[in-house]
């Protein structure tokens, strides 16, 4: 299994509720573009990074 670190700046720099809308909005985005790619992959949040894990890494790149 492999991890990506995705990291965010200007999304941090909003009030809350935008940032938590915009979060959930690049989260959908990362996975839509993975299913795409028919990769299923698991994403998760801690503070401003996305840490995203697939088995399929090969196929992302």
């Amino acid at each position: 299994m492999a991890i990506i670190l995705a990291r965010y700046c200007e999304i941090g720099l909003k009030n809350t509720p935008a940032r938590r809308r915009f979060e959930r909005i690049l989260k959908k985005n990362i996975l839509d573009m993975l299913a795409a790619d028919c990769v299923e992959a698991l994403v998760t949040s801690v503070d401003a990074r996305y840490y995203v894990r697939a088995d399929d890494m090969c196929r992302c790149v």
